[in-house]
């Protein structure tokens, strides 16, 4: 399904001002050890972007918080 030209660039300016005031939240950027999420992937079956999410949450030592329920098996 493709979706109509306006929606996408609406879509696109709207990250694009976010992106602008991304430096206003005071985010930590965290470089993701792609391999080690990439065998965690493998070793739960999530998706490699889910993946990446419970990979964060371990490397922070945090628990991670979802309602996806295949997130939450491996993450327990």
């Amino acid at each position: 399904m493709t979706r109509p030209a306006g929606r996408r660039a609406r879509q696109c300016g709207s990250l694009r001002a976010a992106f602008r005031l991304a430096h206003r939240l005071k985010a930590e950027t965290v470089a993701v050890d792609r391999a080690a999420m990439l065998d965690l992937a493998e070793a739960t079956g999530l998706l490699p972007y889910d993946a990446s999410h419970l990979w964060l949450a371990r490397s922070l030592g945090r628990e991670l918080v979802t309602l996806d329920r295949k997130r939450a098996a491996a993450s327990a």
